[in-house]
């Protein structure tokens, strides 16, 4: 059984506070921690009962592994049905944006952990690396943005940082060209040249911010055919860069 003290520590880790006060966060389910396993991911603990450690195909170090009763389990869990296995993993090393990608994709205010979790896997399956996030976005380390992406947080580059600021140091010192995602723009997406892009997006309901609305080159949409409003903003991230990439 875990010790009552480890079990707290363990419990709090749901909260953002907590999290970043440890500087860790929670990987739920048997996918997931695999897919953390086989990244560089710094796992601090490993958790689940002794009956599952016993039939998994994993090599558990005796340092990190934590065996856990089933209702251990389900205390330390944010989903509904607790998981076989759980991992505390290190907050990633803050690295920045690498100016040599294809493409970057830019996100303000972006406040839906289930759409940044969608956004960070749909970038992952397009072979796009890097994300800026604006301040104000949704925590990286959410329980339902780490599930929403199933896995692809730990290919997946995710800076948080002064999106202006960013823009601008891209667009001059790096040449990039910005393309934001805008419901008026225009439905003919040019790849002819091999111009390096950031593809910016905003909320659904406020767009993007004045500062950053100046700072885009051109404004592209999605076409429409029928009578809905709007697209939810991890839907329309997958048709433009379905679009760009090809």
């Amino acid at each position: 059984m875990i010790p009552k003290s480890q079990l707290k520590i363990f419990t709090s880790l749901g909260k953002k506070k907590f999290r970043n006060e440890a500087g860790v966060f929670l990987v739920e389910g048997r996918k997931l921690v695999e897919e953390s396993m086989r990244s560089d991911a710094n796992i601090k603990h490993v958790i689940a009962t002794d009956v599952f450690f016993n039939e998994w195909n994993q090599v558990i170090d005796e340092s990190i592994r934590v065996v856990a009763g089933a209702k251990d389990m389900e205390r330390i869990s944010s989903l509904k049905t607790a998981p076989e296995v759980i991992a505390v993993v290190h907050q990633f090393e803050e690295k920045g944006v690498y100016g040599n990608a294809e493409i970057i994709i830019a996100l303000d205010g972006i406040n839906d952990p289930g759409n940044f979790g969608t956004i960070i896997r749909t970038c992952d399956w397009f072979g796009v690396t890097q994300i800026i996030c604006s301040e104000n976005c949704v925590e990286l380390y959410n329980p339902k943005v780490i599930q929403a992406s199933m896995g692809s947080v730990f290919r997946v580059n995710i800076h948080y940082a002064s999106l202006g600021t960013e823009l601008h140091n891209l667009k001059n010192g790096h040449s990039y060209k910005v393309l934001l995602a805008d419901a008026k723009g225009s439905q003919a997406i040019d790849n002819s040249n091999k111009e390096k892009k950031i593809l910016l997006m905003g909320s659904e309901s406020h767009g993007v911010s004045e500062e950053l609305y100046a700072l885009a080159d051109e404004k592209i949409a999605i076409p429409k055919y029928g009578e809905a409003e709007s697209l939810n903003v991890a839907i329309a991230n997958a048709i433009l860069l379905s679009q760009l990439k090809n």
